[in-house]
């Protein structure tokens, strides 16, 4: 219950954050350079059974979507800057069950451009990345049937990575951009002192920071494929320059079907590879392995 306290917390002070982002401080002031935009999206999933003789379990799963962004260009100079939050939560059973997470991302993102000419741009920028609630590994108790085990493995700043890069982008419309910047510094953060002790996320063991200095790559494609379906694709990519060859890869797509003004569905996946990160694999192993996740919502979204 606390996870989901704090999810409709946090939910509302980005809402009224937006609300107040949207509003002139003063009437004369000139914002005519700057392009403000934001959604939010939230969806509800429900099961309910009593006595159904098929089998089956009751669920209820919630989710949000908060996006928000602040562009600015005027002559050869542009300012980008977003905010992506997102949060989902499913129980499975009864009342007297548990809120389990299901998707948990904070990324707050900057980046200034100057532009070479059309297409192309100088630009620097920083990114932070991290998520807002526990995260739990669950396993069966061996010693007390039908009960679970839970093993915190992530929290709030646990991991956190911030990026600051500069290098050139290249542009085409509003369609498709790419980046590539030799000179990136990636900062590992894990803010948690068991975390830290295992030396999880790829920092030392006893250590809560790691600093790599190498080069990154970035590429977003997005575009209306047929009316009221939209499909993005954005590709990171990071090599640490003291072990050349290991690539970090973070994958996302997400299609947009939008049935009226206010009910859309969304298709999500993320692929995830990092070098230095162990999950739990799917054959009860521990070690490096490809993340891979798909998220599937259908719900209200509200246009700021």
């Amino acid at each position: 219950m606390k996870q989901i306290n704090n999810f409709l917390s946090f939910s509302f002070l980005l809402l009224i954050a937006q609300l107040s982002f949207g509003q002139d401080t003063t009437a004369k002031k000139d914002t005519s350079y700057w392009k403000k935009s934001g959604s939010v999206g939230f969806n509800v999933a429900n099961v309910g059974l009593s006595n159904w003789a098929a089998g089956g379990i009751s669920s209820l799963s919630l989710g949000t979507v908060i996006n928000l962004s602040a562009n600015y260009a005027k002559d050869v100079h542009t300012w980008n800057n977003s905010i992506l939050f997102a949060y989902g939560a499913m129980r499975q059973g009864g009342n007297g069950a548990i809120f389990k997470k299901t998707d948990d991302n904070l990324l707050l993102s900057s980046q200034y451009g100057r532009k070479l000419n059309n297409h192309w741009n100088w630009v620097a920028g920083a990114s932070f990345r991290t998520q807002v609630a526990n995260g739990f590994l669950f396993a069966p108790d061996p010693l007390n049937v039908g009960k679970e085990i839970s093993t915190k493995i992530s929290t709030f700043l646990a991991p956190a990575y911030l990026v600051v890069n500069t290098g050139v982008s290249y542009s085409f419309k509003d369609i498709f951009t790419a980046s590539i910047s030799p000179l990136t510094y990636r900062l590992t953060i894990v803010n948690d002192d068991a975390l830290s002790q295992i030396g999880a996320f790829g920092v030392n063991a006893g250590e809560k920071t790691r600093s790599q200095i190498g080069w990154s790559f970035a590429s977003t494609f997005k575009k209306e494929v047929v009316k009221n379906i939209t499909f993005q694709n954005v590709v990171n990519l990071f090599g640490d320059y003291s072990r050349l060859g290991v690539v970090v890869v973070n994958w996302e797509t997400l299609l947009v079907m939008k049935v009226n003004k206010y009910v859309n569905t969304t298709f999500g996946t993320q692929l995830i590879y990092d070098h230095d990160v162990n999950v739990k694999r799917g054959d009860g192993t521990t070690g490096r392995a490809v993340q891979f996740k798909h998220v599937l919502n259908v719900g209200v979204a509200i246009t700021l």
